[in-house]
């Protein structure tokens, strides 16, 4: 009997000093831009949700203002809305004016950064706004998809 009361105590005793382990993934990305085309949110604000606050005095919703830094060496650059640019909840909708460089975006590509720039680093005001209310109480989301494009070759 005294034989199994060693190996026992032997196991207990070797528990006590084995480690714990805590293991962690993370997930790390990284895009980098073609040096002749590229649109890029200025401090990466189109990672983070943007929100239209709503002023309770006005009953308006303040627009999202940020900035993309934009180069072609090919020509223009435009820009075209991918579908309807709105807010949901539940069965409401506010529906979203989409701004870029002062032109008001739809689904028909139109030009953003003219040809003139062709080749510089410009920075473009974008700016999303709600349409006018009134608006049903709710918490609201969606996504506004946009397309740039350019001339593929050199003109």
């Amino acid at each position: 009997m005294k034989y199994w009361i060693i190996p026992f105590a032997m196991l207990a005793a070797g528990s006590v000093f084995a480690n714990n382990t805590v293991r962690k993934q993370v997930e790390v990305i990284a895009h980098i831009p073609a040096a002749a085309f590229y649109v890029v949110a200025e401090n990466g604000w189109d990672t983070r949700v943007q929100e239209l606050s709503y002023n309770v005095v006005t009953e308006t919703l303040r627009p999202v203002v940020q900035r993309l830094i934009a180069k072609s060496t090919t020509g223009a650059i435009e820009a075209r809305l991918e579908g309807p640019a709105q807010m949901n909840s539940g069965a409401d909708a506010i529906n979203l004016n989409v701004s870029i460089n002062g032109v008001d975006l739809d689904n028909t590509a139109k030009i953003v950064v003219p040809e003139s720039q062709r080749g510089n680093q410009v920075f473009i005001p974008i700016e999303i706004s709600a349409q006018a209310g009134p608006y049903a109480p709710g918490s609201y989301s969606g996504m506004v998809n946009m397309t740039f494009e350019t001339p593929l070759v050199s003109r």
